[in-house]
Formats: structure tokens, sequence, C-alpha cells
């Protein structure tokens, strides 16, 4: 992703879809590969990864990154992940 973290957020919290659709298009499938390396089922792991964007696209307006964008996205899967597992 060439531009950097804010200007990236920015324009998501204004609704900007077009920037959203790059976020994705770049992470999904890094984050699903991710994924995968926990829950061991790619169905799952992509579930996970879309529900994460769909999150991210609902509360884009509330968004507040302290840590780089990229960083904010590996972790949430992380989370996500393990919440799957546990429910297991």
């Amino acid at each position: 992703m060439p531009e950097d973290t804010d200007t990236i957020l920015k324009h998501i919290q204004r609704g900007n879809l077009q920037e959203f659709e790059k976020l994705f298009r770049a992470y999904y499938p890094l984050l699903c590969h991710y994924a995968l390396r926990f829950v061991k089922d790619t169905n799952q792991a992509e579930e996970i990864v879309q529900e994460l964007f769909c999150q991210l696209w609902e509360n884009r307006r509330d968004l507040k990154m302290h840590t780089s964008l990229k960083a904010y996205l590996y972790k949430a899967t992380y989370f996500n992940s393990l919440q799957v597992l546990r429910k297991r």
C-alpha cells in the first residue's frame, strides 16, 4: 500500500469504497493465509477475514489506530482466529 495509514483511514472513514477495496485486495489473501495457520481450515480462515473486513467497514467512522494499519489487521485476524478456536 503506497499511502500512509492515516491517509487510507481518512478515505475509508469518509466512506471511500475504492480505497476500502484496494485495502481488501491488498491484504485479503495475506490475512487468509495467516488465519489458516491457526484454524487449519481454508473456509473458516476466509470467513474470519471476511468478517474482519465487514466489521472494519461497518465501524469505519469510529476507527482509531494506535499502530500501523497492517499491524491492526494482523492482530485482529489473530484474535478472531483464537476466538474461533475457543468456540470449537
